[in-house]
């Protein structure tokens, strides 16, 4: 049973870590874009 409760608590935390990491991705896209635009 607390291996289940675990594993409910990680589905959630894995899927809120994705959406961050994809925007930390788009973050460094355009910090590396900025100094070719200028």
């Amino acid at each position: 049973m607390g291996t289940k409760l675990n594993y409910h608590i990680r589905i959630p935390h894995h899927i809120i870590s994705l959406k961050q990491n994809r925007i930390h991705v788009n973050h460094v896209k355009t910090l590396i874009r900025l100094p070719f635009a200028s």
